[in-house]
């Protein structure tokens, strides 16, 4: 890393800079001598007790674009192009590439953060696969449930066919094959029958009962 650091005398005799706080300037100009080859300094918060500095100091510096700050803490100096030129041969990139691959540089040396685009067609597409993966997963599952019920349908209605159909031996003799729906039927006509006799026979009765005598 070169051990030089130059200043663009007209970067500091602006009203610009000069309406800083005295401890704020002192802070740039000592943040511009630790910084690596790339402006990154990864300890701003130890240069500012060196130069009696404070977080105000440091804060006014990011709010007037003097650095440009990152989540991990690392500061770089935004013009540090303006004033620093390192020959090829003495340079060392600096060891903090993901912060420095945020950064682009202006026609003016000076640093900025890039705006990384989103693809929104990335979005709506994701969007839309991720919703006809929903609707074919609850598709699948109607579909599944009606293919139960439908199943459950078919098993009854082949169990009974079934039953119905197997026939078994009835009457005194066994001789009598029937199905149970047969057995049934028959029983119940039996009993209507026998009903029926049972009322003839009760009329018969009733009609001996009250014939004139002679």
């Amino acid at each position: 890393m070169a051990e030089r650091r130059m200043f663009k005398k007209s970067f500091f005799y602006t009203d610009r800079y000069f309406k800083l706080s005295a401890q704020a300037q002192l802070l740039y100009i000592h943040l511009c001598f630790n910084a690596d080859d790339d402006g990154f300094v990864d300890n701003p918060c130890f240069v500012c007790r060196i130069t009696g500095a404070d977080e105000e100091d440091l804060k006014a510096l990011i709010e007037k674009e003097y650095l440009i700050s990152f989540d991990s803490g690392i500061v770089v100096i935004k013009h540090w192009r303006t004033h620093n030129s390192i020959q090829k041969d003495r340079y060392k990139e600096t060891v903090y590439k993901e912060e420095k691959s945020m950064l682009g540089v202006d026609s003016y040396g000076a640093y900025f953060i890039t705006e990384k685009t989103v693809d929104t067609d990335c979005i709506q597409d994701g969007y839309k696969t991720d919703t006809q993966v929903r609707l074919g997963k609850d598709s699948i599952g109607e579909v599944s449930i009606g293919k139960e019920k439908e199943d459950k349908s078919l098993s009854l209605s082949h169990a009974r066919e079934k039953k119905s159909a197997d026939k078994s031996p009835y009457g005194e003799f066994d001789n009598v094959m029937l199905t149970e729906d047969e057995f049934l039927k028959t029983g119940a006509v039996y009993r209507e029958r026998r009903r029926r006799g049972e009322l003839e026979i009760e009329n018969q009765k009733s009609h001996r009962s009250v014939a004139p005598r002679v």
